[in-house]
């Protein structure tokens, strides 16, 4: 189990890079050093509040949500239900990046070292127009 949080977490930094990519973000909550958000908590923040939430609704939007919207899935989930494996996969990288932007906007709010960090990176970007 150990080990899974350590891929799951290296997934995450890679699905966190492109959500910087497309909210055009200098820093994620993911890739900020140890003396601004610790390790420990680190892992406690991805692991409660991004991996587990995220695999949650995956599993939720593919096996009670997308049946009740499109009736040709509900009928090949009753067909083949290896189906949900693929399903709660793909769905997964986008809640993921949209859970880590989430995170990512809740943690420079609640902790102010964090918000301090960003901020230092956005004067460093306006300092040569």
């Amino acid at each position: 189990m150990h080990y899974f949080f350590h891929v799951m977490i290296l997934l995450l930094k890679l699905l966190m890079r492109v959500g910087m990519y497309f909210t055009k973000e200098k820093t994620n909550y993911l890739i900020v050093p140890s003396h601004i958000i610790s390790d420990s908590k680190l892992e406690n923040i991805c692991s409660i509040f991004h991996i587990i939430p995220s695999i949650a609704c995956s599993i939720i939007l593919g096996v009670k949500v997308l049946p009740t919207i499109w009736p040709y899935y509900a009928e090949q989930l009753e067909k083949n239900g290896e189906i949900i494996t693929a399903v709660v996969g793909i769905t997964f990288i986008p809640i993921a990046i949209v859970n880590g932007i989430l995170l990512d906007k809740v943690l420079s709010r609640v902790n102010p070292k964090y918000s301090a960090f960003r901020k230092s990176l956005n004067e460093e970007d306006n300092i040569f127009p």
